[in-house]
């Protein structure tokens, strides 16, 4: 189920490129990637400079000559400027001898009618990089002018994110700050915090006057980002300019969403600068966001796979039990028996949760709960046409007790300790057709990788990813749900089982005395087009809600989840 990765995807989208006769259209397609992702997030990779070339080129109707790749090519001596489709994925608009940076395809130079207008095309480019240049110099002399203990209280806000993130792949100009893969320059998981690789580990050692700008502005940049709301936020510049401009703009935009009020400019306008104004910005943003929260609003998170964009967007209206597809109200009518109130939400009271907690009357299950959940995942696949769907947790919590109290006891405890149920749609099964053992084998692998991931979020669901002695291998617990298109593109499980689209709905619930955020959560996935849409999401929503009912309910009895393993599946019969 393996599926072409991201270096086929680039490669591709370079090679058509290569084949248009307009500049235009061939930016259009380097930046695209050949239509999987949006133009606007595609063109929010270029400098100042390239998005300048890039309005005159489409302006001018510049016509598009050679690819770079013949020996006619390389032995041009004119001057020019060409389409670059970088490694990582960014349209890039170079001179031919100037430096890829982080590699690529050469497309082709754009051809200029007149020596006039490349001129012309050559001094708007000048100007634009001057002013782009101007505004970075600007940021990095009032970042030395704060006391050394503040900058480095931003490098170490931007590294501690860092290493409990997603990847994360910014622009700064013509510079790449990066923690995914061969292209890594900051501590994650392929380069380590203080590593001699990590651009962090070089800053850490001078001072700001000796930084290049662009490491200047990443740092400012990026901590002011991190202090607008979640550690998440950093995210939402994946694939992007990084630059004060670009983050004044966005956070101002992303305060007024929240509430529909102006910026309070007076607030927002210190004597510090830009540096100041952007902190100040940043707070308001995460002021009006936690308002926002607190008034009902619901968010999630809109992920593009392929470039790694993410972007917070408001659920409107309020996900309730009305989103509940109907193949699932039926099954939790007729097969749960659970109590349903006069607004339709489910409830489950106490003695239905004792009774979950009993042993099951299904054989293949070890409690009523157990057969319960991969009921109501079969009822979900269903309804929302997921080839796969998957709820995970801890198998007891037990193991979670006390856990101020112990925390060395609670963060030793290992990925068997979490389940996974895993549940195929009937069209899932029909690809294996009679080969059981290779879907059995898909179905336990999808719930070995699901176990490591609630281990990997325990830390932080349970408060302890502070603690020292402790975890350095712990990711923010998600709180908030997410739809992503071309998930099987950087995502090591993803790539690795095929799964192109995915809801993730992350589950918290009261417990030990604190909210346990993505504690649980509840998953689906498709291998194969078309993407999932708005109404699946919100049906994902609604049956989180109510899965987060049934979490909660049973916690008062710390029955042990024994199901869900490896030996489980190998054994596992269906009933039909």
């Amino acid at each position: 189920m393996r599926t072409n990765g991201f270096d086929a995807i680039v490669a591709e989208a370079a090679a058509l490129a290569r084949k248009q006769s307009t500049a235009s259209e061939a930016a259009r397609v380097a930046a695209t990637l050949d239509g999987r992702i949006d133009e606007e997030t595609g063109i929010a990779a270029l400098s100042r400079q390239e998005r300048g070339l890039l309005e005159e080129m489409v302006r001018s109707g510049i016509r598009l000559e050679g690819d770079g790749e013949t020996e006619a090519d390389d032995d041009r001596t004119d001057d020019g400027w060409w389409l670059w489709l970088t490694a990582t994925g960014r349209l890039a608009i170079r001179q031919r001898d100037a430096d890829a940076g982080e590699g690529g395809y050469r497309i082709g130079k754009g051809c200029w009618p007149t020596p006039e207008s490349l001129a012309t095309a050559d001094r708007l480019a000048r100007g634009a990089a001057w002013a782009e240049r101007s505004e970075f110099d600007d940021l990095a002399a009032e970042l030395a002018q704060e006391p050394p203990e503040a900058v480095v209280e931003r490098l170490n806000s931007v590294s501690d994110a860092l290493v409990h993130l997603a990847p994360v792949r910014i622009y700064v100009g013509d510079r790449t700050y990066s923690n995914l893969g061969s292209h890594s320059n900051l501590p994650g998981k392929s380069l380590a915090v203080g590593a001699p690789d990590s651009v962090l580990t070089e800053l850490s050692r001078t001072g700001v006057a000796e930084w290049r700008v662009e490491d200047a502005v990443f740092v400012a940049c990026a901590a002011a980002l991190l202090k607008s709301g979640t550690a998440v936020r950093l995210e939402e510049f994946n694939s992007r300019q990084l630059t004060p401009s670009a983050l004044e703009a966005w956070l101002r935009r992303k305060t007024c969403s929240y509430s529909g009020l102006e910026i309070d400019n007076a607030a927002a306008m210190p004597t510090g600068g830009i540096l100041g104004r952007l902190d100040d910005l940043a707070v308001q943003c995460a002021a009006r966001r936690s308002e926002s929260i607190r008034s009902g609003q619901q968010f999630y998170r809109y992920i593009q796979g392929v470039n790694l964009y993410k972007e917070e967007r408001p659920l409107v209206p309020r996900v309730g039990p009305a989103d509940l597809p109907a193949e699932v109200v039926g099954f939790l009518r007729e097969e749960a028996s659970l109590d349903e109130t006069a607004d339709g939400t489910f409830r489950v009271p106490d003695d239905l949760a004792r009774a979950l907690a009993e042993p099951a009357g299904d054989a293949r299950f070890g409690s009523a709960f157990e057969q319960l959940l991969h009921g109501l995942l079969g009822a979900v696949a269903e309804a929302t046409d997921s080839d796969v769907t998957m709820a995970r947790g801890p198998r007891c919590l037990d193991d979670l007790a006390d856990g101020s109290d112990s925390p060395e006891r609670v963060l030793r405890l290992t990925t068997n300790e979490n389940y996974c149920c895993v549940v195929p749609s009937h069209r899932f099964r029909e690809r294996f057709a009679d080969d059981r053992a290779s879907l059995i084998k898909a179905l336990a692998s999808y719930s070995a990788r699901m176990r490591y991931n609630t281990w990997h979020y325990l830390p932080d669901s349970m408060g302890l990813g502070r603690h020292h002695p402790g975890r350095d291998d712990w990711f923010f617990a998600p709180s908030m749900p997410d739809i992503t298109t071309w998930s099987d593109q950087h995502h090591t499980g993803h790539v690795m089982f095929g799964v192109r689209h995915a809801i993730r709905v992350p589950i918290g619930i009261h417990f030990d005395g604190s909210y346990r955020p993505g504690l649980y959560d509840l998953r689906l996935m498709r291998a194969e087009e078309p993407p999932f849409e708005l109404v699946d999401l919100r049906a994902a929503v609604a049956v989180g809600q109510m899965l987060t009912t049934l979490h909660q309910a049973m916690a008062a009895h710390r029955r042990r989840v024994t199901a869900f393993d490896n030996a489980w599946y190998r054994g596992f019969r269906f009933d039909d």
